[in-house]
């Protein structure tokens, strides 16, 4: 399937697995995973810079993803004692 511009700009059908999308997820798996083989001290200045950011991206990345996993753990709790309370369960 393949976005229409406007979802391309939006990432609407992205978030969704979207094939036609650039960052199809083994494309960017296997980005990460070359990013991980990089030895920062053989790049130039601009490199480096490049570099760093990069990896800063990817840690905030990982801590979203904590933070998602984290509150939707206790958004299912809270959903499943409400059910409960309320005999809907």
């Amino acid at each position: 399937m393949k976005c229409t511009s406007k979802e391309q700009d939006t990432c609407n059908v992205e978030k969704m697995g979207c094939k036609g999308c650039f960052y199809e997820e083994n494309e960017l798996e296997s980005f990460i995973e070359q990013m991980t083989k990089v030895r920062p001290e053989k790049l130039n200045e601009e490199g480096l810079k490049l570099y760093n950011t990069i990896m800063r991206i990817l840690d905030e990345r990982d801590n979203l993803k904590k933070e998602r996993d984290y509150y939707k753990a206790r958004y299912l709790e809270f959903n499943e004692r409400n059910i409960k309370r309320n005999g809907n369960y």
